[in-house]
């Protein structure tokens, strides 16, 4: 079984929603190249998809698992 966590911190000040998703999204760049965050290791990338999308569609800037804060 494997178990993950995201944060979601809504009104934050001068950002809005910032979600906190570890290695959900591996950086900024896998939002270009979905093959980064695949072949980093998903162990489910169906469920994994779903995830970031939900995320993607909540979030005004994301904390990935490496790399700094981007702005959905």
């Amino acid at each position: 079984m494997h178990n993950d966590v995201s944060v979601i911190c809504r009104n934050v000040e001068r950002l809005g929603t910032v979600a906190i998703v570890g290695d959900l999204f591996e950086s900024g760049a896998d939002l270009q190249n979905e093959q980064l965050w695949i072949d980093a290791g998903s162990m489910n990338p169906t469920e994994q998809r779903n995830n970031r999308d939900y995320i993607l569609s909540i979030a005004d800037y994301i904390v990935p698992g490496h790399g700094g804060m981007f702005k959905v």
